[in-house]
């Protein structure tokens, strides 16, 4: 058994409903995450270039340019302070957290992605603001730019009010799947009552290829599908297992759903968590096709989900 390693988890907040649903949750799952180190970050609010441009040359806007920086700075730490309170309250020790309120430079998700990387963190976690993901990328978004720029770390989203601790982790037999199964177990190293849930959404012919066969042959195609899908995950779960007994995840606490695409991976997965009263969705951001499979998989999870968290593994 790997020893336990201290997590570090980026929380970037702003004061809204959605932040403090996402930190009631990094709240919840720090008591079944051993040494969570959580890092509440805010950005502070713009200022026009134009505006410290101008307060070079005046010193009568140099002086407002001040005031205004000061009053930005106070709004993000009267932020911070209060979701860290909503931490201690939730009854993680204070020592697990600190605050930072950064001055924004070049926008908000890149300031978050850049202090994420600099920072070594494990995690960004932020909580969802628009009604869909699509609504979050036509209005450019701050969890939009996240989903689609963060390349290195793991991101935990919040949509709504998650009710409990369980974690689902959806597994297509990827490189990108097995990143998702070493997230998961890192994050749980330490905890000996873990139990680690997989479930598989065998593929369809259509999820695999878009050209349309002859139909005589469609029943024979869909066979070889399957077939090497079983090939595929059987090697996979192989490989799984020796990452979780690695961190001290015995197989007896390992479990393993197979189930048949009922019309759209991303709509199965969602409906067997929520059957399964899961939590929390683990997903890679690419899968076997790279961007048609599980990528495609990953956004419908995300755009649908609610009342749950999805933690998308890049």
């Amino acid at each position: 058994m790997e020893s336990m390693a201290k997590k570090t988890i980026l929380v970037a907040v702003d004061g809204s409903l959605q932040s403090k649903c996402l930190v009631r949750y990094i709240g919840a799952m720090a008591a079944i995450i051993p040494d969570m180190g959580i890092t509440l970050l805010n950005v502070q609010g713009a200022i026009s270039q134009y505006l410290t441009e101008e307060a070079q040359k005046s010193p009568k806007i140099n002086a407002e340019l001040k005031r205004m920086m000061a009053r930005h700075r106070q709004k993000s730490e009267e932020i911070l302070n209060a979701h860290h309170e909503q931490l201690v309250v939730a009854g993680v020790d204070e020592s697990r957290i600190q605050n930072v309120s950064h001055p924004m430079v070049t926008g908000v998700a890149d300031d978050i992605l850049n202090l994420a990387q600099v920072g070594q963190s494990d995690v960004i976690a932020v909580g969802r603001r628009g009604i869909t993901y699509i609504h979050e990328l036509l209005t450019g978004s701050v969890t939009a730019n996240l989903i689609d720029n963060s390349r290195l770390v793991p991101l935990w989203l919040t949509s709504g009010d998650v009710k409990n601790q369980r974690i689902l982790l959806a597994v297509d037999g990827s490189n990108t799947s097995l990143r998702a199964v070493d997230h998961l177990s890192f994050v749980l190293i330490g905890n000996p009552d873990a139990h680690v849930h997989l479930l598989h959404v065998q593929p369809t012919l259509g999820d695999c290829c878009t050209i349309d066969f002859d139909k005589r042959l469609e029943k024979e195609m869909a066979s070889v599908v399957l077939n090497a899908d079983q090939h595929c995950i059987d090697g996979f779960y192989a490989n799984a297992l020796e990452i979780f007994k690695k961190t001290g995840i015995e197989e007896k606490r390992i479990h393993v759903k197979v189930v048949k695409n009922r019309l759209m991976t991303g709509r199965t997965i969602l409906e067997e968590a929520r059957k399964g009263a899961f939590g929390t969705v683990v997903v890679g951001h690419r899968g076997m096709s790279k961007s048609r499979f599980m990528g495609s998989v990953s956004h419908h999870v995300i755009q649908h989900v609610k009342d749950m968290a999805v933690w998308m593994v890049p």
